[in-house]
């Protein structure tokens, strides 16, 4: 039966049984255990071996195959270090036809019982020395190793008989016991991180023997003599090697435990100008999973703080089209220095259209203005919004085309500007400038069209005014909901009524260039004013220059709502 004495015992015992079986659950989470290496290695590797004998009296070359066994050590500190290593040879002579040898033996005129017995391994024995360079990669779970070794071989026997032919036959007569010869070899191994402790390599080599000129007899019927020749030796093989690391266990506290961090510089230039490049989209990836972007500034540079140590791998896109991209190595946080710098290069065959909107009126950047460019040759039309900022925006624009460029913007009417690469090199220009002005229209505001002159008492459009009523146009289709009057002026020479008349027939020529492309004829009203709105002094009597008077013969245009 359950007491209230019993439940006040069994509580507290279960709450302190609690507490400590999260002990070490605490405790593991507050240090790490990491395998520190202290530099020793020891390795084994057994692979194939192939020795070459080249002939000297006639460039034959013949070869032995057999096998390897090799014990090293190496001592590596930060990549570089020394390698001791001891290795055995066994090359064994091919089998032969005895019947094809003692026939070829037969038409020499010589005893086969006196060679056939001749006929046993070469056997080679090493210690050699050197450098060896050590390269980690993948986060170091994956290394390159090169080492140039030299030192002393010891070789013995290799004694045989080779049939090169029906009328020829070479005797090797071997090494001595006592043979001893300095040795040259270059290993390459590329291995792979078992575990912390343990490496599998593929080991490949060449060794070359020193001062070995081992003579031989060589019988040739042709020569009817005997003749002695002589061979240097050397061998190549390839093989797999088991590397044991030495080292102990470290623990750390969680708060001793130190991630190298660097500071990432990313520089992005023009293949062809070798300018820094702006706004370059860089992302920065690394080998975990993990990545970061960021966006080069006016100096064609960003810096990517406080990288945790890893691999990387570096892009940049500018413009749809990517730059060169680079890696980073988990080494190359090892080196000195709080900074890795990484270049790249960018190649687009294109200028880049560098502009700006800007208030015709307030003279400050305008932004948001849809700013649309047509390709005059291809009529091609690309169209980007300026920035809310700055009224910055920018194009890629063909060599040798021209372009027209224009703002649009709800109420405001934009310039049609004109830009053309004829002419340039892009080796030595990049970037092509440009400012788009436009003009905000308010109901009962007159907009003077700038440059919309008549000839002396005509009411004809003249050709060079085209251009800037095309401007009206694009106007009138950006905003169909607005409708304007179009206002036509004269000079003070003639009448008032005649002015008048003349005014009126100039205001309605506008209109009719306005239909004419496509803008609703209820939309369009036109009215003279002949001489009554002068812009200047020039009046009846009043002696002016033609450019004076050319001033006022004008047209304006103002919303009417």
């Amino acid at each position: 039966e359950m007491t209230i004495f019993n439940l006040n015992i069994k509580i507290p015992v279960v709450l302190f049984l609690l507490n400590l079986s999260c002990i070490p659950f605490k405790y593991s989470l507050a240090q790490e255990t990491i395998f520190q290496k202290n530099g020793w290695r020891i390795e084994g590797t057994y692979g194939l071996d192939r020795a070459l004998k080249n002939y000297k009296n006639d460039s034959q070359t013949s070869s032995l195959n057999g096998y390897f066994a090799e014990l090293g050590v190496q001592k590596v500190i930060n990549h570089v270090g020394i390698e001791l290593s001891t290795r055995y040879y066994r090359n064994q002579p091919p089998l032969f036809d005895s019947t094809g040898i003692s026939s070829s033996l037969i038409n020499l005129g010589l005893d086969p019982k006196n060679f056939l017995q001749k006929y046993n391994p070469l056997q080679r024995a090493s210690a050699s020395i050197g450098p060896v360079f050590n390269f980690p990669f993948l986060n170091q779970k994956a290394f390159m190793q090169i080492s140039v070794l030299g030192g002393i071989s010891f070789l013995e026997n290799g004694l045989s008989i080779t049939s090169q032919n029906a009328t020829s036959v070479v005797e090797d007569n071997g090494f001595e016991a006592k043979s001893m010869f300095p040795n040259a070899r270059t290993n390459f191994r590329l291995g792979v991180q078992l575990s912390p402790r343990w490496a599998l390599a593929a080991t490949t080599y060449y060794t070359q023997y020193i001062g070995v000129n081992q003579r031989v007899t060589y019988y040739n019927l042709e020569k009817s003599l005997l003749q002695n020749t002589t061979y240097n030796l050397s061998s190549y093989g390839a093989g797999l090697s088991l590397i044991y690391s030495f080292g102990k266990k470290v623990t750390i506290p969680e708060k001793e435990i130190i991630t190298i961090q660097k500071n990432i510089k990313v520089t992005v230039r023009d293949s062809q100008t070798n300018e820094p490049l702006a706004k370059v989209k860089i992302k920065l990836s690394s080998d975990n999973g993990k990545f970061y972007v960021a966006e080069t500034d006016e100096k064609g540079e960003v810096m990517l703080e406080k990288i945790p140590q890893a691999q990387y791998h570096i892009t940049g896109m500018l413009n749809e089209i990517a730059s060169t991209d680079s890696d980073i190595f988990a080494t190359q946080f090892d080196f000195p220095g709080e900074e890795i710098a990484v270049g790249l290069i960018h190649h687009d065959p294109r200028f880049t259209l560098k502009g700006f909107t800007i208030n015709k009126n307030t003279k400050e950047r305008e932004g948001n203005v849809y700013v649309v460019l047509t390709n005059l040759k291809t009529q091609a039309i690309d169209q980007v919004i300026s920035a809310k900022e700055d009224g910055e925006f920018s194009f890629q624009i063909d060599p040798e085309t021209d372009y027209d460029v224009f703002g649009r913007k709800d109420r405001f009417i934009s310039e049609i500007e004109s830009v053309t690469t004829k002419g340039l090199e892009r080796n030595t220009v990049i970037y092509v400038k440009l400012a788009v002005a436009l003009e905000e229209t308010e109901a009962g505001k007159a907009i003077e069209l700038e440059s919309i002159y008549y000839d002396l008492d005509k009411a004809d459009i003249r050709e060079d005014a085209s251009r800037d009523l095309n401007k009206l146009v694009q106007f009138m289709k950006d905003n169909p909901g607005i409708n304007i009057e179009l206002n036509s002026h004269t000079d003070s020479r003639g009448s008032s009524q005649y002015n008048l008349d003349l005014s009126q027939r100039r205001a309605e020529s506008v209109v009719n260039f306005l239909i004419d492309h496509g803008i609703d004829e209820n939309r369009l009203h036109a009215l003279g004013y002949g001489e009554s709105q002068l812009t200047n002094e020039c009046a009846d009597s009043v002696p002016c220059t033609e450019e004076q008077h050319q001033a006022n013969r004008r047209t304006e245009f103002m919303v009417v709502d």
